[in-house]
């Protein structure tokens, strides 16, 4: 509990954003564990979260499936999606491969960070299918 308020606290001090020490993503935040609606897109929550293969409410997974099969359309990473089930809500080596593919080819990640999972960076990248068409996330 103190290493989170601490965190917090560097948060509202650093202009870079949150910084933790010696944690990585999936240990600094808990993983989604539903989904939510606004404005006609299904959202992951609570964010900030993580998704990977065996962390995350199938919701969750469901609604990161349908805004990359959506909003990325024409990419890999929809055909990713597409070939490994849909929207099954398992997060599975197609949704690994299209998080990647995301990763690498949209959001500019490199290296170590081109992980597959989806947590609070990438969050930040993707975009989501609203009522208006296909927008970031404005945090």
């Amino acid at each position: 509990m103190r290493r989170m308020m601490a965190a917090a606290l560097l948060a509202v001090l650093l202009p870079g954003g949150l910084v933790t020490v010696g944690a990585q993503p999936a240990q600094a935040y808990g993983p989604c564990t539903g989904s939510e609606t606004i404005e006609g897109a299904a959202l992951p929550k609570p964010m900030p979260c993580y998704m990977g293969p065996g962390a995350g409410a199938k919701s969750a997974v469901e609604a990161l499936q349908k805004a990359i099969v959506l909003c990325y359309s024409s990419t890999a990473a929809a055909r990713y999606v597409i070939n490994s089930g849909g929207f099954d809500g398992a997060y599975g080596p197609g949704t690994v491969s299209a998080v990647k593919w995301l990763q690498s080819n949209r959001f500019g990640f490199t290296g170590s960070d081109v992980d597959g999972v989806f947590g609070p960076a990438s969050d930040r990248k993707m975009r989501y299918p609203f009522d208006y068409g296909c927008a970031r996330i404005p945090y």
